[in-house]
């Protein structure tokens, strides 16, 4: 259902302090439960119908819970590059770890 058809919300202008307050607490609700899904599916290691209903069920209620108070994921803009961000970040990273590693290694030894 589009949210602007939505019964509930249908009173609220979008371009009020509540409109926005509810455009960012439905964002938040939806980035929380496509990150904590993909999470459950990383922890868990299986595609059995079971598992993935049990762990849609799990994140939505702990997405609804915590939604409104991820402001965290207010300033968060998605874009077509993030795949290729993340995966230069993690060669920086793993990077960093290896000589971090080599250093202790030799520190030690």
């Amino acid at each position: 259902m589009n949210p602007a058809q939505d019964p509930a919300t249908a009173s609220i202008p979008a371009g009020t302090v509540a409109g926005r307050k509810l455009q960012a607490t439905s964002r938040r609700f939806l980035l929380a439960s496509c990150g904590l899904f993909l999470i459950w599916l990383l922890m868990v290691g299986s595609l059995d119908a079971a598992e993935l209903l049990f762990g849609l069920v799990v994140v939505l209620l702990t997405a609804l819970v915590s939604a409104p108070h991820l402001t965290l994921l207010d300033g968060l803009k998605l874009s077509p590059m993030l795949p290729w961000q993340v995966l230069r970040y993690l060669g920086v990273f793993l990077w960093a770890l290896l000589a971090a590693n080599l250093d202790m290694a030799r520190r030690v030894l």
